[in-house]
């Protein structure tokens, strides 16, 4: 939400929407929505009828040892489904099933999308996809 009446939205970045267990989450990058506030950020229940913020916003906080991380670029909204009285608020998030999360297992596949900017030189060789 801009608060300007005339244009009242704004569509930045992306964000991905998850559900782990009944958490659910939107997750992206803060630099996206480095404007607004953590509030301003909604998304649309009710067959688009209605947009509502999160209940929660969750991100990192900068200390000495991870001043120079990019991660902390990451954050969340949690959208707690009983604080909204929508039925079909949760079928709007992907389900996370635990067993199939990455578990930290240097042996197993782990695949990260994203889009491939200016700012990096994508190489599609097979076998491999590799990103400078």
């Amino acid at each position: 939400m801009t608060g300007d009446e005339a244009i009242p939205y704004s569509l930045l970045g992306s964000t991905t929407a998850v559900r782990l267990g009944n958490r659910c989450f939107l997750v992206w990058c803060r630099h996206q929505t480095r404007d607004y506030a953590p509030n301003d950020v909604t998304i649309a229940i009710e067959q688009g009828k209605i947009l509502v913020s999160g209940s929660r916003f969750v991100f990192a906080t900068d200390d000495d040892g991870t001043t120079d991380e990019d991660f902390k670029d990451l954050c969340a909204m949690e959208f707690a489904p009983e604080n909204y009285g929508s039925p079909n608020l949760e079928s709007a998030f992907l389900p996370l099933v635990e067993d199939d999360i990455w578990q930290g297992d240097v042996g197993a596949q782990f695949y990260l999308f994203g889009f491939p900017t200016e700012l990096r030189l994508v190489d599609y060789e097979l076998p491999h996809v590799h990103v400078r």
